[in-house]
């Protein structure tokens, strides 16, 4: 089949709208985050959205042969903010199985029966991610929910987001002993985005424009 033929051009398309707009949505998550005083969740969505919009990237150089092309495109956007931060991680969570999990699983099963391996290879690749980051946000949520995302029953080991200080106990400190930085600043090991393995996340151009626009 000739490419420019081809359904995966659609999805691609598709897969490129749909990663874009959560890269926003999850930008303007991290900002609400921030404003509620809760750090280890705000990098989690800016983490979120620096990935989405990698994905995006990818989905799009993939595209090049359809250059001058106009491609229908149909899709739509998941609205939220609405119910608080346990919401939003919900519903990002779902977003996460709903929009991008089960469609890329298709979609590459789809690219590869019309001779596309490489576009087939992306789709199964950003699957997986997208798995994870579903995880990452319900397991989150069901801390916040449960009123546990600073306090533990036995012993764990927090980590101070900004200067790593790592202390041993039942919930993380009101203040980090080392920097000062309040306690939204504290996570558990296990419930840490990447920020925790040393890699800052910084915040992103979206970010930066919900503070502008505030």
């Amino acid at each position: 089949m000739e490419w420019t033929d081809s359904e995966t051009r659609h999805h691609l398309m598709q897969a490129f709208f749909m990663e874009s707009q959560a890269h926003s949505r999850y930008a303007f998550a991290a900002f609400q985050a921030e404003q509620g005083g809760l750090e280890v969740v705000r990098r989690c969505f800016a983490a979120a959205a620096a990935q989405e919009e990698v994905h995006a990237r990818a989905f799009y150089r993939l595209l090049a042969p359809c250059a001058g092309q106009i491609l229908p495109l149909e899709g739509c956007c998941a609205v939220s903010g609405g119910g608080g931060i346990s919401a939003m991680l919900r519903e990002a969570g779902q977003s996460e199985r709903e929009e991008f999990q089960r469609p890329y699983t298709r979609w590459a099963e789809a690219a590869r029966r019309e001779g596309c391996p490489e576009a087939g290879a992306l789709f199964a690749a950003v699957a997986g991610a997208e798995a994870l980051h579903g995880e990452t946000f319900d397991r989150l949520a069901q801390a916040l929910e449960d009123g546990c995302l600073f306090v533990a029953e036995e012993p764990v080991e927090w980590v101070c987001l900004e200067c790593g200080h790592v202390l041993w106990s039942r919930g993380a400190p009101a203040r980090c002993p080392v920097c000062s930085r309040p306690q939204g600043y504290f996570c558990r090991r296990e419930h840490g985005p990447s920020a925790v393995d040393g890699q800052h996340i910084q915040k992103t151009d979206a970010e930066r424009e919900c503070y502008a626009l505030k």
